[in-house]
């Protein structure tokens, strides 16, 4: 792969997607669907800082983009509901006509507004990546984990224990390294849907208990349409969640370390 796009390039899952694609020297035009910004927008373009690789360019402009040739992957991050909306459409399509394959990476309690923009781009080679809950560095903080970690190195009473729900996780530099693979991989059919899963079962489990949060349950529901045609890749993960977790600390610290600056 020598180029990509990535919208929502400032967004959790994009960010590190940037990260990642850059340090294999990919040349990536980073692009943002609304006007909105993410959590800490310009601190995350200075931690990339002036790379070579990687362009800016904020909210999509079609002036910007105009290439004779096509762009080899375009990765469309839509991590909030908002983003799915008919507004977006227009700006969508634009992009995917640029670009040799499509991916659409959603969580997935949005995993059905993705598969309904799937069909709009049919046709494309789009391929439909749902992933589970995440966590490491950057992630926003209203997430439990975030919010534990920050309440600790800022020494604060834990007055109310916090839940998550019991689901699959794994860590956001993990889904970076599969969406890239993913782009390499020939695929048969113009529409594709994968589901991500932790090869660790017991990686919430851990989690919880290394920062004692507290596991609800959640009644199971039958399999939507989607998750009976979808590939599921069970992802091996990099890191251990000891290791993965002090990654997120370490960066926490230094975030709260600059901002008290």
């Amino acid at each position: 792969m020598k180029n990509a796009i990535v919208t929502g390039a400032t967004g959790f899952v994009g960010f590190s997607l940037c990260q990642k694609l850059i340090r294999g020297e990919v040349e990536v035009f980073g692009l943002e669907l609304q006007e909105k910004k993410f959590d800490q927008e310009e601190d995350k373009l200075m931690e990339i800082g002036r790379n070579a690789f990687f362009h800016y360019q904020g909210k999509i402009d079609k002036d910007h983009l105009n290439s004779d040739e096509k762009i080899d992957a375009a990765y469309f991050c839509l991590e909030a509901e908002e983003l799915y909306g008919r507004e977006y459409l227009d700006r969508l399509t634009y992009l995917s006509n640029l670009s040799r394959k499509v991916f659409l990476v959603a969580p997935h309690h949005l995993a059905q507004r993705g598969t309904l923009l799937q069909k709009h781009l049919e046709g494309m080679q789009t391929t439909l990546v749902i992933h589970p809950a995440l966590f490491g560095p950057w992630q926003p903080d209203k997430e439990p984990i975030q919010r534990k970690i920050l309440d600790e190195l800022k020494g604060k009473p834990n007055s109310d224990k916090l839940e998550m729900e019991n689901q699959d996780i794994l860590f956001v530099e993990d889904i970076a390294e599969v969406l890239i693979s993913l782009a390499e991989k020939e695929i048969d059919t113009k529409s594709h849907t994968v589901r991500l899963a932790n090869k660790d079962k017991k990686a919430l489990e851990l989690l919880a208990h290394e920062l004692d949060i507290s596991i609800k349950d959640t009644e199971s529901k039958p399999a939507n349409e989607w998750e009976k045609r979808a590939e599921i890749i069970c992802v091996e993960s990099s890191l251990n969640v000891t290791e993965a977790l002090a990654i997120q600390r370490n960066h926490v610290a230094k975030r709260l370390k600059i901002d008290s600056i």
